[in-house]
């Protein structure tokens, strides 16, 4: 008995330091440390977001008489966002997009802005390209008209590259005197706000 106490490797003293509920313990806080460094910790950043994500977080919510409607993703899957925009009664409608840019430039974007416009949609709804005003800095525009139905409309199809991004714009409204021009100014006033963080 007194060689056993005196060996600390007896096999007495090796299971007082060792006891089977002791090992659970041990196992279990062993499973648990891997976890702990998914934890959150105050202070540590997370990834930035995207770029498209960063432009698109400046959209205005009011653009003199437009009102921003609830962001939708892109039709065509692409990556970026699409925010509603009308005026009070409608009178003039469409939408700004913040798209992930491609490599092509604003001005190849808006040819094929107004390619889909002009050569898509049903029967009853017609648009062509009436004019291409000279591109205000990074905003390049199309002027367009046509039909709905009987009802005559304009139309303006705008592309921006803005912080590595492009930027589209579709307005469409009833031909009515003054409409097209603040459709203008709303394009301009997304640009620069967008452009001036």
């Amino acid at each position: 008995m007194a060689d056993a106490r005196r060996n600390p490797g007896s096999d007495r003293g090796t299971a007082h330091r060792y006891h089977p509920a002791m090992r659970n313990v041990i196992t279990r806080l062993a499973c648990l440390l891997p976890l702990a460094a998914c934890v959150p910790q105050e202070g540590v950043q997370t990834a930035a977001p995207a770029a498209w994500e960063a432009l698109a977080e400046r959209v205005p919510e009011t653009m003199g008489t437009f009102r921003r409607g609830t962001p939708n993703a892109l039709p065509d899957a692409a990556t970026g966002r699409e925010f509603p925009f009308a005026t009070a009664n409608r009178a003039i409608a469409g939408y700004v997009q913040i798209r992930t840019a491609t490599d092509a430039t604003a001005d190849a974007d808006l040819a094929q802005q107004v390619q889909e416009l002009t050569q898509a949609g049903p029967a009853h709804r017609r648009l062509r390209e009436r004019a291409r005003p000279a591109s205000a800095g990074a905003l390049h525009c199309a002027e367009l008209d046509g039909t709905f139905g009987r009802t005559a409309v304009d139309g303006l199809a705008c592309s921006a590259l803005i912080a590595g991004n492009m930027v589209r714009i579709r307005l469409t409204m009833q031909r009515r005197d003054g409409r097209l021009e603040l459709a203008r100014e709303f394009a301009r006033g997304i640009t620069a706000s967008l452009s001036n963080p």
